[in-house]
């Protein structure tokens, strides 16, 4: 039987002079050649016979073709692929240097610089494939080629076109993608939903490697150490190599968290962390603490001993990690709660919040928290920067309960920053004691849920200010972002007028454009009557400015799309379903880069609802929920989930959460709001009708909207008259209805509330009013018409000719609204 290299030479003969093999590994069988034609040395791969079976020749070279289009410095580009006399193969330049795996076998483990260097060039070429959609699944030594100090990664369409294969057929065949000691948890479970994170986690394995000498998990099989990666966390870097700066063991920690969305979401984002804080230098930190300085520091004179101390000191108030990079204020130590020494009826109830405190906090998957046993031996007398340094938190949050006379309880909370030990929020609360548990589950969850607004706040400035490079331009952002806060026009101009300096401080800092762009749009929402075209017009600018800085910045795609969906509702010209299908591509692209823009994902549900996809709409609706790590749009998040409920027909869900989210946002007038329009949609019966008039009472005393004469309010009338309908009490709805329009005519909002009074009409069977409605709200906002033609409300119409016309009258000329 001929060997390999000889069935390659007979196979290439024409073409290529087979030199000698230079590589082998799980897949593929590497040689060195000569190309007859182009008069050049190249590399030949050829896969494996087995595997070459097991692909098919059209599959592997449709897969390789796709990734021969990625041209980037930092990827090892491909010449041309092909099939002959069964061999399946590709060719590449003969790099001249090695790979990372030679050099690791001939050194072991790397200078810090060296490895932070290659990580990062590896970053970039990952970054550029993720973005085109590539994940490479098969990061490892022996696919990144060193020449001279270039980095080069290879071996994109192998990996690709076996996992396109499907995994049980890889299973059948004994084959696998990937190499064990750097698959993710996921790749590791045979999880076919990959993604870029992937990649930054085998990315992770490979620094963890450079700096040790080994990956992170080894084992005696192959299936030893996929478990491992699974369950197990790595040793810290820093014990086996304690001259590995903190901020780079941060970076390390986070690329390699067992959940996808705890690591960086994008190669870029590792790549900026890991260059920010100066990784490479060890910090100051590490030195002082050592145990050679405390002998040192005790063998001092006094003078000596009392700046060493002052140094200490200074030292834990900044910064504990290396270069500028402060501690992440997501990594938590919630202290045991303080109670009256002698109480043991409130220390039982201190005991039981700090551990539900700790499990409300530790269900966000943003955030890492020290369990109880790590925190146990803390008390609210232990100094910051011990506990700091000891469990290298960000965040600190002490608490106490106190009895207040007669039969209350006071909780007060404070945050802590971990850097300068400075209290940066504090929490109080007082209730009735007259239940433990309530008294826990209420005030748990209030402080939790201010606890995560408040470090919101804090970590969308601190990386916000990652970019920046001015220290000036820093200043005015965040003066801008104070404004930005208050959520008015005047502030908003102020604060448009101040990014717009910023920007001209430090024109490549991409953030900035982004947020101008926001404060654009809400400018422009104050100006209804011009449908802000100049300032969405200006926000779209701002959006493309941005990605012409940085094409895969998921926040200015996110605006681009916002920005989009806002033409279409508002600009007669952008209200087709070219301009929807554009903003959702926009959205949808911003969340794959970043899973964790909640308002991306709240945007996304608005737009797949417009366009049909009522399921679509909810599931959106969920993400943006989940990932409002810091619930800063939790309330719009919730409202649109109930609508989006409500429009796919799943009326009990929709329900149950606006119950929960009026207890639980209890100052929210919008959830407070919430019961009525779930009764408008789907409320009937006696029990609804008592429901939805002590809800009116409540919005009519507590409204912070104008209301009519009478102190009506418009919308909640119409809720009510809608369950009377439903109800069968059809002269009580009409009369409510009718009433109601002449108030409007008299205070000269004759064509405020269209749509809901068609709702009402068509409940009643007035169905010539309702499409005469219909006819004024498409004429003064023909955006609304995909509503009209998609919502449970109309169905009764949807067989009239003269509703159908009125909805193709605004279509793009498909006759899809």
């Amino acid at each position: 039987m001929s060997t390999l290299i000889e069935r390659l030479r007979e196979a290439l003969a024409r073409t290529y002079e087979i030199d000698r093999e230079i590589g082998r590994g799980g897949m593929a069988v590497v040689f060195k050649a000569s190309d007859l034609k182009q008069n050049r040395s190249v590399a030949i791969k050829v896969l494996k016979p087995e595997l070459a079976a097991f692909l098919g020749a059209d599959r592997f070279l449709r897969e390789i073709h796709i990734a021969s289009s990625l041209q980037h410095p930092n990827l090892l580009p491909v010449f041309e692929s092909g099939e002959s006399n069964g061999l399946l193969y590709y060719t590449m330049p003969l790099i001249e240097g090695e790979t990372l795996e030679d050099r690791l076998e001939r050194e072991g483990a790397l200078p810090i610089e060296d490895a932070a260097r290659i990580t990062a060039e590896i970053l970039d070429a990952l970054g550029y494939a993720h973005s085109h959609g590539f994940v490479h699944r098969d990061i490892k030594p022996g696919n990144i080629m060193l020449s001279w100090d270039h980095v080069l990664v290879a071996d994109f369409g192998v990996a690709r076109a076996v996992d396109a294969a499907g995994s049980e057929d890889i299973t059948e065949s004994g084959l696998a993608v990937g190499t064990p000691s750097y698959m993710s948890p996921e790749q590791a479970s045979a999880d076919k939903r990959l993604d870029g994170r992937s990649d930054i986690y085998s990315v992770g394995c490979l620094l963890y490697e450079m700096l040790v000498g080994e990956p992170p998990f080894t084992g005696p099989t192959a299936s030893a150490v996929l478990a491992r990666q699974v369950a197990e966390e790595p040793r810290s870097i820093r014990i086996v190599r304690p001259t590995v700066s903190t901020g780079l063991e941060w970076v390390i920690e986070k690329a390699l968290a067992k959940e996808p969305a705890d690591r960086f979401q994008t190669a870029s984002r590792m790549k900026e962390a890991l260059e920010k804080p100066k990784v490479s230098r060890p910090s100051i930190r590490a030195a002082v603490w050592s145990p050679r300085f405390r002998f040192a520091t005790l063998s001092l004179v006094v003078g000596a001993v009392m700046v060493g101390v002052a140094l200490i000191t200074r030292e834990v108030r900044g910064p504990l990690t290396s270069g500028d990079k402060p501690l992440d204020p997501r990594r938590i130590a919630v202290l045991p709660f303080d109670y009256p020494e002698g109480d043991r009826e409130l220390g039982e109830v201190a005991v039981g919040m700090t551990r539900d405190l700790i499990d409300a906090l530790s269900s966000v998957g943003e955030l890492t928290l020290i369990s109880e046993p790590g925190v146990r031996e803390f008390t609210s007398s232990t100094p910051v920067d011990s506990i700091v340094r000891l469990r290298r938190v960000g965040t600190v949050v002490q608490a106490s309960l106190v009895r207040v006379p007669p039969d209350s309880v006071r909780v007060d909370v404070r945050l802590i920053d971990g850097s300068s030990a400075v209290q940066f929020a504090a929490i109080r609360d007082v209730r009735k004691h007259s239940a433990d548990l309530a008294l826990r589950d209420a005030v748990v969850s209030k402080v939790a849920d201010k606890l995560r607004n408040r470090l919101g706040t804090r970590i969308v400035l601190q990386e916000m200010h990652a970019g920046a490079t001015n220290d000036s331009a820093w200043r005015l952002r965040q003066r801008a972002f104070e404004l930005q806060e208050n959520r008015d026009s005047v502030s908003d101009a102020t604060a448009l007028e101040l990014l717009g300096r910023v920007i001209s401080l430090d024109p490549h800092w991409v953030e900035p454009y982004v947020a101008a762009g926001w404060t654009a749009m809400e400018l422009g929402s104050f100006w209804p009557e011009s449908n802000g075209a100049e300032e969405l017009d200006r926000a779209m600018a701002y959006s493309e400015s941005a990605l012409a800085l940085q094409a895969d910045y998921a926040p200015a795609l996110e605006l681009r799309g916002h920005v989009r969906h806002m033409m279409w509702r508002r600009m007669p010209g952008f209200q087709n379903e070219e301009t929807l299908r554009a903003a959702a591509a926009d959205l949808t692209n911003a969340t794959l880069l970043n899973p964790e823009l909640a308002r991306a994902w709240n945007e996304l549900s608005s737009v797949r609802q417009r366009l049909g996809d009522q399921q679509g709409a909810v599931e959106a609706a969920r993400r943006a929920i989940e990932a409002d790590a810091y619930l800063r749009d939790i309330v719009p998040s919730v409202q649109r989930l109930i609508f989006a409920y409500l429009r796919d027909e799943q009326p009990d869900s929709a329900r149950a959460l606006c119950y929960e989210g009026s207890e639980r946002f209890p100052t929210s007038g919008v959830m407070q709001y919430c019961k009525l329009s779930v009764l408008a949609w789907v409320g009937s019966g006696p029990t609804d009708i008592d429901t939805v008039w002590a809800a009116l009472r409540r919005a009519e005393e507590n409204s912070v909207t104008p209301l009519l004469e009478g102190k009506y309010d418009p919308q909640a009338r119409l809720s009510v008259a809608a369950v009377l309908a439903r109800s069968g009490l059809l002269d009580s709805a009409r009369s409510m209805t009718n009433d109601l329009r002449e108030r409007l005519v008299r205070a000269g909002s004759a064509d405020s509330y269209l749509v809901t009074e068609a709702h009402v009409r068509t409940l009643l069977g007035e169905h010539d009013q309702a499409i005469e409605l219909l006819r004024r709200s498409i004429s003064a906002s023909p955006g609304i018409a995909s509503f009209i033609a998609s919502s449970p409300w109309f169905a009764p119409l949807r067989e009239r000719a003269d509703f159908r016309g009125l909805l193709l009258k605004t279509s793009d000329g498909s006759g899809a609204p």
